[in-house]
Parts: C-alpha cells; sequence; structure tokens
C-alpha cells in the first residue's frame, strides 16, 4: 500500500527529543512488535540540531501529519508510542493544542485494543493533559478500563477531573465517581508526606467545582477524605458548622477557612469573592463573617498582592446591594499597610471608594486619621515640579518642611525628586563658583532650571525678599556653603532610605549615582554604579552619559580613560555619552581627544547623533585654521561625513555648507570650496540671497585662479563656472 509505505517514515523527522528507532510495522508484512518490546528501543543519540532547525523538523512533521490523516485516518491504526510522543511534543512546542485533539480522536476511532488503552493512557500522562479540550480528556478517560486507574497520579486524576466537569458529557456523575474514587485512593496514599500547594488548591477547587456541578455525593466524598487527611483543619469545620445555611456555603467556608489555616491567603480572596459577584446568593451574617475573616488575614502582614485583594473586599462588601458595614479598624489597617509599602495611589483610590454616594448612603468612613498618604504622594511631585521649572527657593521650602516627621520617607526617599534637587542645585553651584566676586549681588537662583540660566525674577505674593536677597551682604563663599549644604543634605537623606545600600533596588542606586553626577561628586557616584555591577546589572546609561559630561567637563582626558575601562567591562557607552564628552573636548580645544573618540566610536559601531557629528566638524576645522595642509584635510574628512550622512535629520545644514566652504577659499582651495557649496548652499538657500551671491563670486574668483594656474582644466572649471553661474 504506497500510501501507508509514505506514511510509515512520516513521524521519523527528528524531533527535538530522543526518537525512538522504528514507528510501524515492518515492510516485510512481519507483525508489529508490541508496545512493551517497543519501549525497550534504544533511543537514538543524535543530538539536539539547532533550534531553528528543530521548529522547522517540528513544523513539518505536523504539516506531514495533517496532509496524511486529511488523505486517510485508516493509517493512524499503526500508531505506537514513540509516533503519538513525537507528534504530541511538537504539538505542544509550536503551540498547536487542536492536534493533540485530533491525535486523541485517531487513537480513539481506529487503533485497536489493547494499543488504545495503552496510547489513551499515554496521552493523559505525558503532561500535555491542559493543553486538550475537556471532551478529548473525557473521552481519553472514559476509554480507559479500571485496570489502568492504579496508574494515574493524583495531580493527574485532579486536571482530568476539572476538565470532565467542563466538558459535562452526558455520563459526566459516571466519570466523576471514577475520579473521585482515584483522587481519594491518592490521597489516602498521601498521608506520609505533604501536598504541594499546587495540588492542595486543586483539590480544594475541584471540590466547589463538584457542589457548584450539584454533584453533592461526589463532593461531600472528597470533602470528608480531605478532612481525614487533614489538609481541611477541624477549626475550618466547626466555623463553617456554626454558620451552616447551605452545602453550598459550608464547602465555600471550609475551603477558604483552609486556606487560611495553611497561609494561602491569595487563594482564599479567590474563593470568597464569588459570593459578592453573585448577587442572586445570599448576603447575610454568615458571608460577611468569612469576607471579614479573609480581610483579616489578608492585612495582617500584607504583600501588594494582598493590598490590593483587600480593597477588592472592602469594594465587594460595601458596593452590595444589601451593603455590610467594615470596621474602622479595618480600614485603618489598610491605610497603615499602604504607608508602609509607600503606595500613596491605592489609598488615594481606597478613599475615593468609601466616599462613594452607594456607599455613604449606608455608612461613613472617615479618612486616615493619622496619615494623609495622598498629600505625601502630591507633595513629593509639587517640589520635583518647583525644582523642574526652577524655583529653587520654594522647591527648598517645601521639601525642608515635610523632610522631617513620622512620614518624612514618602518625601525624602523620592528618587524623582532628588533627581530634580540634584539637577537645579547643581546647576546653582557651578553657577555661584564661576561667578566673579564682584557679580552683581542681586542675581536671583531661583530661576535656574536643569543647567540653564534665566534672568527672570521671582516675586513673592507677600512682597517678602527671598532667603538669598536677605543674605546679599554675605559673601559669595557663605552663599555656596549653604547650598552646598543644602544638597549634601538631600542627598544624605535619600541614602539613608537607601540603606543598607547593597541591597537597594537597581532604580533606587541609578537615582542615587546620577544625583552625584549632577552634584559633580563623580567619585562617590561611580562607587554607587560598583554596586550595580557587582550584582551583575547594568546601569541605565542615561545616567552614565551623566556621569561622562560631569567627568569631562573637569577633565576630558579623565573620562576617556573612564570609558575604556568601561568598555573593557563589556558596558559601552552610548552614543549620547560619546557625544558628550566630545562636546567638552571641543571647547577645550583638544583635537587629539577629539580624534581619538571618534575612532573608538567607529571601532564600537557606535552612530553618533547629528549634533555631535556637527560639534566634530566645526572644531575639526576651527582648530586646525593655523595649518592650511591640515586644515584642508580635515576638510576632506568633513565632506566624507557629511556626504555619508546626507539621510540624517539634522546633518548637514546650509549653515555648515556656507562655513565649511569659506574655510575651504582660507584654505585656498576653491574647488573644495564649490562642492560644499553644491551640496549644501545650492539648492537650501535663495539664490538672490546677497550672502550667497558673495560666496559664489569668491569661489568662482578661486576656481578662475586655479584656472589660470593650471591647476584646473579648461572643461572642469568652464563647468563649475556655469553652475555658479559667474
Amino acid at each position: 500500500m504506497p500510501l501507508q509505505n509514505a506514511n510509515r517514515s512520516l513521524l521519523s523527522v527528528g524531533c527535538h527529543t530522543r526518537v525512538p528507532l522504528g514507528y510501524f510495522h515492518s515492510t516485510s508484512g512481519e507483525a508489529p512488535a508490541s508496545d512493551e518490546a517497543h519501549d525497550q528501543v534504544e533511543w537514538s543519540k543524535k543530538e539536539p540540531d539547532e533550534p531553528e532547525k528543530r521548529i522547522s523538523e517540528l513544523r513539518s512533521l505536523l504539516r506531514k501529519y495533517d496532509k496524511a490523516r486529511k488523505a486517510d485516518r485508516s493509517w493512524t491504526a499503526n500508531f505506537r508510542r514513540g509516533d503519538v510522543h513525537n507528534i504530541a511534543t511538537a504539538a505542544r512546542k509550536l503551540g498547536q493544542p487542536s492536534v493533540l485533539d485530533d491525535l486523541a480522536s485517531d487513537v480513539l476511532e481506529f487503533v485497536p485494543n489493547p494499543r488504545r488503552y495503552y496510547l489513551a493512557e499515554f496521552l493523559l500522562t505525558i503532561h500535555h493533559c491542559t493543553m486538550f479540550q475537556p471532551s478529548s480528556v473525557a473521552d481519553l478517560f472514559r476509554t480507559l478500563p479500571y485496570a489502568y486507574h492504579s496508574k494515574i497520579s493524583l495531580d493527574l486524576a485532579t486536571c482530568i477531573a476539572t476538565a470532565v466537569l467542563r466538558a459535562d458529557p452526558p455520563d459526566q456523575s459516571a466519570l466523576s465517581s471514577r475520579l473521585v474514587t482515584i483522587i481519594c485512593r491518592g490521597l489516602d496514599g498521601s498521608r506520609q508526606r505533604r501536598l504541594s500547594k499546587l495540588s492542595i488548591i486543586s483539590l480544594f477547587s475541584y471540590v466547589l467545582d463538584l457542589t457548584n456541578a450539584g454533584q453533592e455525593q461526589h463532593a461531600l466524598k472528597m470533602f470528608q477524605m480531605l478532612v481525614d487527611t487533614q489538609y481541611i483543619p477541624p477549626e475550618a469545620i466547626r466555623k463553617a458548622d456554626a454558620s451552616s445555611r447551605d452545602f453550598r456555603f459550608i464547602i465555600t467556608s471550609a475551603v477558604a477557612r483552609s486556606c487560611l489555616y495553611w497561609n494561602f491567603r491569595s487563594n482564599a480572596y479567590s474563593f470568597v469573592m464569588p459570593l459578592m459577584q453573585n448577587e442572586a446568593a445570599p448576603f447575610d451574617s454568615p458571608t460577611v463573617d468569612l469576607v471579614t475573616d479573609v480581610l483579616h488575614a489578608l492585612l495582617e502582614f500584607p504583600t501588594p498582592e494582598d493590598l490590593n485583594h483587600s480593597s477588592d473586599l472592602v469594594r465587594g462588601l460595601a458596593y452590595h446591594p444589601v451593603g455590610a458595614f467594615v470596621s474602622h479598624a479595618l480600614i485603618q489597617q489598610f491605610y497603615d499597610a499602604a504607608l508602609r509599602q509607600a503606595r500613596p495611589g491605592i489609598a488615594a483610590r481606597f478613599y475615593h471608594l468609601t466616599r462613594a454616594p452607594q456607599v455613604l448612603s449606608k455608612h461613613e468612613y472617615s479618612p486616615s486619621s493619622r496619615r494623609r498618604l495622598a498629600l505625601a504622594a502630591q507633595l513629593h511631585d509639587f517640589i520635583s515640579l518647583s525644582a523642574q521649572h526652577g524655583f529653587a527657593t520654594h522647591a527648598r521650602i517645601l521639601y525642608e518642611r515635610y523632610s522631617v516627621g513620622k512620614h518624612k520617607r514618602l518625601v525624602v526617599g523620592n528618587p524623582a525628586m532628588v533627581i530634580r534637587l540634584s539637577s537645579l542645585y547643581g546647576s546653582l553651584i557651578r553657577r555661584s563658583t564661576s561667578e566673579s566676586s564682584t557679580s552683581d549681588p542681586d542675581r536671583e537662583q531661583e530661576n535656574v532650571s536643569d543647567g540653564e540660566r534665566s534672568s527672570r525674577r521671582v516675586q513673592y505674593e507677600d512682597g517678602e525678599d527671598t532667603p538669598e536677597e536677605q543674605d546679599e551682604g554675605s559673601s559669595d563663599e557663605r552663599h555656596l556653603d549653604d547650598i552646598i549644604a543644602f544638597s549634601n543634605r538631600v542627598l544624605q537623606r535619600y541614602r539613608e532610605t537607601l540603606e543598607p545600600i547593597r541591597e537597594a533596588s537597581h532604580e533606587a542606586l541609578n537615582a542615587l549615582a546620577r544625583s552625584y553626577f549632577l552634584l559633580g561628586d563623580v567619585v562617590t557616584g561611580f562607587e554607587a554604579f560598583q554596586v550595580i555591577l557587582d550584582r551583575q546589572e547594568i546601569p541605565d546609561m542615561h545616567d552614565v552619559s551623566v556621569a561622562l559630561s560631569v567627568m569631562a567637563e573637569h577633565s576630558c582626558r579623565a573620562a576617556v580613560r573612564m570609558m575604556r575601562r568601561m568598555i573593557v567591562r563589556n558596558l559601552v557607552p552610548d552614543s549620547v555619552a560619546f557625544g558628550a564628552v566630545i562636546h567638552f573636548a571641543s571647547v577645550n580645544k583638544d583635537v587629539e581627544v577629539m580624534v581619538q573618540l571618534f575612532e573608538l566610536a567607529r571601532l564600537l559601531g557606535r552612530q553618533l547623533t547629528p549634533k555631535t557629528m556637527t560639534s566634530l566638524i566645526r572644531a575639526s576645522v576651527v582648530l586646525s585654521r593655523q595649518d592650511h595642509a591640515a586644515l584642508r584635510e580635515n576638510l576632506r574628512r568633513s565632506i566624507a561625513i557629511i556626504e555619508a550622512n546626507l539621510d540624517a535629520p539634522h546633518l548637514p545644514t546650509p549653515n555648515m555648507g556656507k562655513f565649511c566652504a569659506n574655510e575651504a577659499l582660507d584654505a585656498y582651495d576653491p574647488v573644495l570650496a564649490f562642492r560644499f557649496w553644491r551640496l549644501l548652499v545650492k539648492s537650501k538657500t535663495e539664490w538672490d540671497d546677497p550672502e550667497q551671491r558673495i560666496q559664489r563670486a569668491s569661489i568662482a574668483r578661486g576656481i578662475r585662479h586655479f584656472w589660470k594656474k593650471g591647476y584646473l582644466v579648461e572643461d572642469e572649471a568652464e563647468a563649475m563656472l556655469i553652475e555658479l553661474e559667474e
């Protein structure tokens, strides 16, 4: 049979797992080997291929399987364990659960007994159970004889049982009876060891699912076994019995309280939340007591997730049509937990919840009596905003006012605010340092924002002078010492909130390092970075750029040495960092450093920003004006750079063309000047612009001079002059 022979090798396509040799009976017509003998076949020793090749092979395998089963599904009667394993593994790896359902259908429909039992049990036990449709799981389990039940583990039985309930087959009760028996036997056999949290929660969920499905007899049998094995403790039963109302509530209450006993708080929340979401369910005192018990447990030592769940439970109690009173002690406990976790946002949302009209119509909850978290959250944002816009005095007054007291951590420990203050006062320090002692004593410090100097004056509504104006009679040194002391105080208080430093978060350490850099303390800033590097983490490259910029402002060569050390440690500076150091090198007229950095950026494949390239070209040209040969060489390099970046958004510009053309004329190279003019100026400026007319005339004179001297041939010179229209 050609089709059968073709399909015989269908599944032998390499899989990432070791593949058994031989899949179907031989073409010689010999009887197929038994599955037991088949299991003993030696696994292939071939090592896995590359991931891309494996994926391609898996896809090819599934395509062939799909094509073959569309042609004639009857060939699947020859399936062996290895075939099923390879197809199932490929389907799982490629995320195609529908293939698993097709595979189950083929096994159940065409594979004869007893191999069908064997393969059905194999499909259920190779950890693909959860990827099947519930109906496929029910069909596979239904076909298993009772003799195979002993091979099903407790966790697998729970997974199958849940799928059977979801599939809702006609014989659901009969299948559930078999599965409950398997689960109870597994529970009885696990008395000597503790089940995992996942297993316990799965069992609890299944008991509730049975109850909700109306299979109370099966639910009671499982419930009793959970009690006998002490996974449901006696106190959970007693509290449930005391508030007994109906079977469903008793099971829910016992399961939820058992979760609290095992410290599965988030699972207890999941079990009780449906009681409030179902408006048809009774909402009486036992329900409120149960939810309140869960709420107490969540708020005892809450995690961020517990705090979110607590908010949901309070909302469920307060917003329910019947409504329920939540004690003020619990409300206060929630606010306290939000404070400890520094989460003013959730506290503000919680307060808004308690002030909703449908809640106020039944109960009125007061805000936190001792804490004002929303105000604290707004304070550090407002201080940051003040600093961002240059209002140094206002930001300082607010900081000094709210950086003391019990809740100072909410203000002094905010990284964004610390960076803003460090940026502002770093600018003030640099400005005060650079100004001469004869500067105007009425200079204003308030309106310097993030390194920019402002001439605006801050006017106080009450007409009083700023602290700086009140201090105008003091020396510049005293004024400088004051702002330095305040800056250090801000940074020191922030650092204290991070102790121990080595356990601080990555983001907090980045903020600390950047603040030191902004205040000019490069050494201490890199000490903070060292903590990040010691933990095998990568610092924020923006903060690295800030550090290198501060260092380059003092010493470009020291910044270059630092960059080289960073590269050795596999921490490659970005284009912004290169641009910052190149900028200060050009300011200091250090051509050697500029050349080194340009070459280093090229070797590392760093694409310099257009702004950096413009600065580099201008600096290289200006700094070589005294040597015409060097100037011409730099201009040739510049035009090569410009030609390579014609598509860049900012480079080149007509101004750059005019600048380079004039420099080329000064270097006695009118041909090079013409190239700059044609490339950057000709089509980008007004032809009759006086400045361009003068420049065209200058270039034309130079070309005629070169022509007369014999440096240019006649045709080339005339072509240039025609284009210049001179």
